[in-house]
Parts: C-alpha cells; sequence; structure tokens
C-alpha cells in the first residue's frame, strides 16, 4: 500500500503533536518495543553498497553502525565522508514506519563536500542550494521501491521534522532537517 490513508494521516498527525512531549521516533510510531532497537538500510544507487542493521540500541546509538552508515552515505564523487546527523536517521525510521514498508531507503545523494557542491551547481544542476543540508550530513535524497515520490513527500510532510521537496524529473524526494518547508 504505496498510499497513505486517511488513518495513517491522522495517526501521524497525532503522533507528531505528541512528540513535542517525548521521544518523536517513539511517540510517532507509538511503538513500544522502538524503545530498544531502531534500524535502517540503505542501498546508495551509485555505489551499489548496502547497510542494513541497527543504529540505536538499549537507549543509544551503536557507533560502528553510526560509522557503517556515514561510509555509504558518503560523497561517491571523492569518496569525502561527513557525521551525518543523527535527527536524520530519525526521521527516516518514522519515514518507514509512516510508509508501512521495510523496503532499503534507494540513496542518489547523502552527504555531499563542498567541493562537489559548489562543482554541481557550476555544472547547472537543477536545484543544488549553495549551502545545502547535504553539505551539514543533514539531508538525503531517495527513492523507496514500492512507494510513489507523492507517499514518500506527503508522509514526510505530516512528520514536519525539516524540508521536503520532490523532483520528478530526477525521480527522488530530498529530505532534510533543516527548518521546516516544502517545495
Amino acid at each position: 500500500m504505496s498510499q497513505l490513508t486517511r488513518r495513517s494521516f491522522v495517526g501521524l498527525g497525532l503522533a507528531a503533536a505528541s512528540s513535542l512531549f517525548t521521544d518523536p521516533v517513539l511517540a510517532a510510531l507509538g511503538k513500544p518495543e522502538l524503545k530498544n532497537e531502531r534500524k535502517l538500510s540503505f542501498y546508495a544507487l551509485n555505489t551499489e553498497e548496502k547497510y542494513a542493521g541497527t543504529y540505536w540500541a538499549d537507549g543509544q546509538y551503536v557507533p560502528d553502525a553510526l560509522t557503517d552508515i556515514q561510509n555509504v552515505l558518503r560523497d561517491h564523487h571523492n569518496d569525502e565522508q561527513h557525521e551525518i546527523d543523527l535527527r536524520l536517521l530519525d526521521l527516516l525510521v518514522l519515514l518507514r514506519a509512516g510508509l508501512h514498508t521495510n523496503e532499503p531507503i534507494q540513496v542518489i545523494c547523502g552527504y555531499r563536500s563542498p567541493q562537489t557542491n559548489d562543482d554541481m551547481r557550476e555544472g547547472g544542476h537543477h536545484g543544488v542550494a549553495a549551502h545545502s543540508y547535504h553539505v551539514l550530513g543533514q539531508a538525503i535524497d531517495i527513492r523507496i521501491q514500492g512507494r510513489t515520490l507523492n507517499a514518500i513527500h506527503n508522509t514526510t510532510l505530516l512528520l514536519a521534522q525539516g524540508g521536503v521537496g520532490v523532483y520528478r524529473r530526477s525521480n527522488f524526494v530530498h529530505v532534510d532537517v533543516g527548518p521546516v518547508r516544502h517545495w
């Protein structure tokens, strides 16, 4: 089911509102078992590398998992790595739960070095911001198999945890943990 139902919409809205007072992941998902574990899986389209595992367990982030995620989400143009904002990882957990999927997140772009960002802007790539959240490790461009761009965009909007934009020509959704906004 790739479309957001009215029940899912209301549930996510209520959960998002309650997240102001508790851990946003636990509140939005309403799943007490996530108190002990949070998992993600990625497939980096440009390098064909994968990550699947638990990045948060027993109340804390797992350093080795974060290192593995940082490697998979690195700038594939120059292999430069950067710390990935933990809020972004938590947002992706919320997104997959809201979409009712365990499919890997297909990554078009995770971290982007300042040099790569400048090169892309100068090369005329559409939508590359001068002060991109990718450069801060706070943004990711994604697809999820079996889910439409609209479903990904709308579910991320409901979570109200940052920015979200659809790039239909390039077939991806941009998600970040900057100010809440959409395009």
